[in-house]
C-alpha cells in the first residue's frame, strides 16, 4: 500500500507509445514474443485489399462461415496491421469499441451461437449464454428478435461483412477510426453498408490454449516443457538504450553509460531533489516494453551510493492494472544485486496504482517505467545510481547476500524489498535501518471509517491516472493574473449547488486556468476560455492538519447520509462527484489537489472494484489540509469559477462539519 505520494502516471505512457511507433517501434533490447495474433498479422497485410472493389463472393453450399462455440478475434482490414480487435467494454457488459492492444484478451474473443435459420447470436467470450449483442451494439437479455441476430456474409480475400437482421443488408457493422477515447481506441458503428475496409472484417479462430496445455501436463515430459517455459525472460541490459520520457517531476535524466558496468552499457540515473517537496521527491523515466512468458521476479545489477532510496520499476498488466515492482533499497556504494517479487501480496513500495484491481496481475505484462524515490528527507538529495541486465524471469526471490561495496568492506544486503524496505508488512514486525537500529514500521491508518456504495451506472474503465476528467494534474493549470476576492457573477443561481461556507474561507492565493482536454490524443490542448472568464481553479489559503470535509449540500444521493461518490485518488489529491455516476458528466463534482488524503479511504479506493466506490459523507474527513488548497469545481464536465460567491460561499444554514 502506498502511504505517502502521488506517483503522477499523467498520460506519459501514452506520449511514449506514440514516439515510439514514429520512431519506428519499441527498441530492440526487449523483444516481445511472438504470439498467434502478430503472425495473423503477417497474414493479413498480406491479404490486405487492393484497390478493387471488393464484392460479395457465394459461400460454398452446405458450409457454415464460423463454427459455434469456438472463439474468434474480430479485427478489419483498416485496422489489421494495428491488430485493431472488437472488444467488449468491462467484461462484456458494455458497449462494443475497437481496440488496439499489445495483447489479446477474454474481452477480445467472440462467440457465434447459430439460430438455425443462418443467422447467430454474437457474444463476448465470458458471457454466460444469456446476453447477446443487439443492433445497438449493447449485451442485453436474449429473447427471440431481430435485433440480436446477425447474418455473416463471405466476401473476396477470406473477408466477412456482418449485417443485423433488424437492419437488414443496408447497414453493416463498421469499425470507426476517429472520435476515439484516447489512442488505441475507436468507436462501432451500425452504419450504412459501403464497399469500405472498416466493413471488412477479419474472423480468426483463437487456439484453445487451455486445451492444449492440459495436454501436456498429462505428457510424460512435462516436467521439462515447464522447465523450459520457465527459463523464458526479458533482459534489458541497456545496450541499444531506447527512448526514455522523464515524467513530471524534472529531478534528474537518465542516459546510457559506460562509467559504471557490469558488461557493455549501463542506465545512468542521476537525481537532484534539491528544489523538491516532500511530496514529490521522485523522479520516474518511461518506456514501455512487453514482457516475455509470465515472470514473477525482478532481479537488476545496481551500483548504488549509499543513499538508501528506493527503486522500483512500474509494469501495466493484461487487464491495464499499473502495479510498481520495488526493486529494492540503495543501501550500498558499489554494486549490489536487487531482487523484487512480482506479486499483488508484495508489501510497500510495491503495490497496486490505478486500475480495475481484480486482485491478481494478469498476464502479459508490459514494463512501464523505472522510479527513484528518496523517502527519507534527511537522506542524499542529489546523486548517481546506475543499473544493468534489469531481469523479468521466473524464480524464487533470492536469500539475504553479502556485498562488496566500493570500500572494500562487506555489507549484508538484502536481495528482496520485504526487509529492505522501511515500511514492513505487518504490524510490529521489526525492521534494520542502514545503521543497524532495529525499527518497527507500520501501514499508516487512522481513526476515520468509509464505506463503499453502488454507482447507478458504470464505473469508467479508463485508468483514474491517465483520466483528464479524474485526475486534475493532466489539465496542466496555468497560473493567471486575476482578482483575488469573491466575484459576483450575473446570471441564475442553483441554490442546491455545493456550499462551501464551513468548509473553507475564500482566502485565494492564486488563480489558475486549465487546459482543454484532447481524448485523441489523451492530452491536454488549448486553454480554456468559457463565456464566464478564465479561471478554473484557485489555491486556496489553509491551517496546516485542519481537517478537510466535502462541501455541504441539501440532499443526500444514497441512504440519506452519502452525499458524493469518491471517483478518484492518491495521496495528495481528489476528486469527487454529487452523484452516485462513475463519471463528472452528471452533476456537480469537486477536485482537491495538495491535501493529505486519509489514509483509510485512500486504502478504501484502490481496494474497490466493479462498480462500488467509496461513498462520502458530510461529517467524516477526506484528510488534512497543508498550507493550500487547490480546489477546482466541475458542473456536468465544465470548470466553474470557484470565486463566484452567489454560487459556493453563500451561507445558505446549511449544517457546518465537526471542529477539530
Amino acid at each position: 500500500m502506498f502511504n505517502r505520494k502521488n506517483y503522477l502516471f499523467v498520460g506519459l505512457v501514452v506520449v511514449i507509445s506514440l514516439f515510439l511507433v514514429a520512431c519506428g517501434g519499441s527498441p530492440p533490447q526487449a523483444t516481445a514474443p511472438t504470439t498467434v495474433v502478430e503472425e495473423v498479422a503477417e497474414v493479413e497485410k498480406e491479404a490486405a485489399p487492393t484497390e478493387e472493389v471488393v464484392t460479395y463472393a457465394e459461400p460454398e453450399a452446405d458450409t457454415e462461415p464460423v463454427q459455434a462455440d469456438v472463439r474468434y478475434l474480430l479485427t478489419t482490414a483498416e485496422f489489421a496491421a494495428d491488430k485493431g480487435y472488437l472488444t467488449a467494454t468491462r467484461a462484456g457488459e458494455g458497449l462494443m469499441q475497437i481496440r488496439r492492444p499489445r495483447y489479446e484478451s477474454e474481452q477480445t474473443h467472440w462467440l457465434f451461437t447459430p439460430d438455425g435459420e443462418g443467422y447467430y447470436h454474437l457474444r463476448q467470450a465470458n458471457q454466460t449464454a444469456d446476453r447477446a449483442y443487439n443492433d445497438s451494439l449493447v449485451a442485453v437479455e436474449t429473447a427471440v428478435d431481430d435485433s440480436q441476430l446477425w447474418q455473416i456474409t463471405p466476401l473476396d480475400n477470406d473477408y466477412y461483412r456482418l449485417t443485423n437482421k433488424a437492419a437488414g443488408e443496408v447497414k453493416s457493422l463498421t469499425a470507426l477510426g476517429e472520435n476515439m477515447p484516447y489512442p488505441g481506441w475507436g468507436e462501432v458503428a451500425l452504419n450504412d453498408t459501403d464497399e469500405v475496409e472498416s466493413q471488412y472484417w477479419i474472423l480468426e479462430v483463437v487456439p484453445d490454449l487451455v486445451a492444449e496445455n492440459e495436454a501436456e501436463a498429462e505428457d510424460e515430459d512435462d516436467t521439462l516443457l515447464r522447465g523450459a517455459a520457465e527459463s523464458v525472460a526479458t533482459v534489458i541490459d541497456f545496450e541499444t538504450f531506447g527512448s526514455w520520457k522523464r515524467g513530471d517531476q524534472p529531478y534528474g535524466d537518465f542516459s546510457q553509460s559506460e562509467e559504471q558496468t557490469q558488461t557493455g552499457s549501463s542506465g545512468k540515473l542521476h537525481y537532484d531533489f534539491g528544489q523538491a517537496t516532500e511530496a514529490d521527491d521522485f523522479v520516474i523515466f518511461l518506456q514501455q516494453i512487453d514482457l516475455d512468458g509470465e515472470p514473477n521476479l525482478l532481479t537488476a545489477q545496481v551500483y548504488g551510493d549509499g543513499s538508501g532510496h528506493f527503486l522500483n520499476a512500474w509494469i501495466m498488466d493484461a487487464e491495464d492494472e499499473t502495479w510498481a515492482i520495488s526493486i529494492g533499497r540503495v543501501t550500498v556504494t558499489g554494486w549490489q544485486g536487487l531482487a523484487g517479487e512480482i506479486s499483488p501480496t508484495a508489501g510497500w513500495p510495491s503495490g497496486h496504482i490505478s486500475g480495475p484491481q481484480n486482485g491478481q496481475i494478469d498476464y502479459p505484462l508490459q514494463f512501464l517505467g523505472l522510479l527513484l524515490d528518496r523517502v527519507d528527507v534527511n537522506a542524499p538529495a542529489s546523486g548517481n545510481i546506475y543499473l544493468d541486465d534489469l531481469t523479468f524471469t521466473i524464480g524464487e526471490l533470492p536469500a539475504a547476500e553479502a556485498v562488496e561495496t566500493e570500500s572494500g568492506t562487506t555489507d549484508e544486503t538484502t536481495t528482496t524489498e520485504s526487509t529492505a524496505s522501511e515500511s514492513v508488512a505487518e504490524e510490529g514486525e521489526a525492521d534494520t535501518d542502514t545503521t543497524g537500529t532495529e525499527t518497527t514500521e507500520t501501514e499508516p491508518v487512522s481513526a476515520h471509517s468509509y464505506e463503499l456504495i453502488p454507482l447507478e451506472d458504470e464505473r469508467d474503465d479508463r485508468l483514474a491516472e491517465q483520466h483528464g476528467d479524474l485526475n486534475l494534474r493532466l489539465r496542466e493549470l496555468q497560473p493567471i493574473d486575476e482578482a483575488l476576492g469573491l466575484v459576483q457573477v450575473k446570471g441564475d443561481t442553483d441554490k442546491y449547488a455545493p456550499n462551501f461556507v464551513g468548509v473553507l474561507e475564500p482566502n485565494f492565493v492564486t488563480t489558475y486556468s486549465a487546459h482543454n482536454w484532447d481524448w485523441g490524443c489523451n492530452c491536454p490542448s488549448d486553454l480554456i476560455e468559457n463565456p464566464w472568464g478564465r479561471v478554473a481553479a484557485v489555491e486556496i489559503a489553509t491551517t496546516p492538519d485542519q481537517s478537510l470535509y466535502i462541501p455541504r449540500r441539501k440532499f443526500d444521493i444514497y441512504q440519506g447520509k452519502f452525499y458524493a461518490v469518491l471517483l478518484y485518488a492518491s495521496e495528495d489529491s481528489l476528486t469527487f462527484v454529487y452523484a452516485r455516476e462513475g463519471n463528472i458528466s452528471n452533476g456537480y463534482a469537486i477536485h482537491y489537489q495538495g491535501l493529505t488524503t486519509d489514509p483509510n479511504l485512500l486504502k478504501l479506493y484502490r481496494e474497490s472494484q466493479g462498480d462500488n466506490l467509496p461513498g462520502l459523507t458530510l461529517d467524516t474527513p477526506l484528510g488534512t489540509a497543508g498550507d493550500k488548497l487547490m480546489v477546482a469545481i466541475r458542473d456536468r464536465g465544465s470548470f466553474m469559477d470557484p470565486r463566484t460567491e452567489k454560487d459556493w460561499w453563500v451561507d445558505r444554514g446549511l449544517p457546518r462539519p465537526p471542529t477539530d
